[in-house]
């Protein structure tokens, strides 16, 4: 934002922001970068309560206000759909962040209906018994070993949240059939998850 809009009213607000002389970014100004407010995500994978996240909020409402000419509540709901994501071990915790968000989006333009916060708990443990999620796999060895193996990498979720990337499990493919391959499977376990009590 300060390379590519030197002279926003924005950036004195900003006290922790540091300037070189000529009034560009110490940090320094990369062409990689996103041309636009609205392409900025904000993820903070350990969010605790969301004092990160609604400080980041705040200052991308007032970024996506001046850039795009929106209103304060019209800027806090683009904000909240398409810019800042938070995942947290703790359930008590993501709710309290995902409230804060809410609150800070209600203080910009009142209390109405807003899209859900992006904040989701990466610490609770799959549920269920192995033998059932393996029965998703029907007969294929290679899936119901993946399966297996998800299984097994979920059960550790409430110790390793958001650490955990399914897409990157050591694999050998012959063995063990990849990512892309098991994903519809638990696509449709979600979906039947209250029935089969998974």
């Amino acid at each position: 934002m300060a390379g590519k809009h030197p002279d926003s009213p924005l950036i004195k607000k900003w006290k922790y922001l540091r300037l070189r002389e000529d009034g560009t970014p110490a940090a320094g100004t990369f062409s990689g970068w996103p041309q636009t407010t609205a392409e900025v995500t904000l993820m903070d994978p350990c969010c605790g309560s969301g004092h990160f996240l609604v400080a980041g909020f705040d200052m991308q409402v007032e970024m996506r206000m001046e850039e795009e000419g929106l209103g304060e509540a019209e800027a806090a709901e683009a904000v909240l759909r398409d810019n800042v994501f938070g995942l947290e071990l703790d359930p008590r915790c993501t709710q309290i962040a995902a409230f804060a968000l809410a609150l800070a989006a209600w203080k910009r333009g009142g209390y109405r209906h807003l899209p859900v916060p992006n904040v989701a708990c990466s610490g609770i443990p799959v549920q269920g018994q192995l033998e059932t999620w393996l029965k998703l796999a029907g007969k294929d060895a290679r899936l119901r070993a993946a399966i297996e193996r998800l299984y097994q990498l979920f059960s550790n979720a409430p110790d390793l949240g958001s650490l955990i990337n399914p897409a990157d499990l050591p694999q050998n493919e012959m063995f063990m059939a990849s990512y892309e391959e098991v994903a519809p499977v638990l696509e449709k376990a979600s979906k039947m998850s209250t029935l089969l009590k998974i």
